[in-house]
């Protein structure tokens, strides 16, 4: 079930950012973030939207080359918020990003340890159940996750 509020996105995705600074510079990673504004409005679940963000940034954490940089960027439409976070895969991710959404794929040797497969697949449910969406592009090793999940209370009464 899906315990909607009124939430400010962009202090869940600064959290996160602190959450993760310690891990991002143990694995040698530089996070560059931008907001388009420091207040993003979002009629959320919480508790779901972390865990989403959760099992984004470990998964950064854990599959990034080392000495890259990690791009996080969000923002606002009319009736969504949007996050995006880009990275550089360790090992090449001979995959469609399709086959990465479904429940148990990994998507190269680096990601046979250390997880169950489930990560994207859960952000993706966890997106969906709050009528939004998690989509995923790949572009030789670079890594994109985009996110949008609802502004509007009203949304939930579709």
């Amino acid at each position: 079930s899906v315990t909607p509020a009124r939430l400010n996105f962009a202090e869940m995705v600064l959290q996160a950012n602190g959450e993760y600074a310690l891990l991002f510079e143990d694995a040698q990673l530089e996070l560059i973030s931008h907001f388009e504004t420091p207040y993003l409005d979002a009629w959320i679940d919480g508790a779901k939207t972390w865990r989403i963000l959760s099992n984004l940034y470990s998964n950064v954490v854990k599959h990034s080359l080392p000495g890259t940089r990690v791009y996080v960027d969000a923002g606002h439409e009319e009736d969504h918020v949007w996050f995006c976070i880009k990275n550089t895969s360790r090992q090449q991710l001979n995959i469609p990003p399709e086959e990465l959404l479904e429940r148990f794929v990994q998507g190269d040797p680096s990601r046979s340890s250390g997880g169950n497969g489930l990560g994207l697949t859960i952000a993706r449910e966890l997106a969906s159940l709050q009528k939004g969406k998690l989509e995923l592009e790949i572009i030789g090793d670079l890594f994109i996750v985009r996110l949008e999940l609802p502004r509007k209370e009203n949304y939930y009464k579709n």
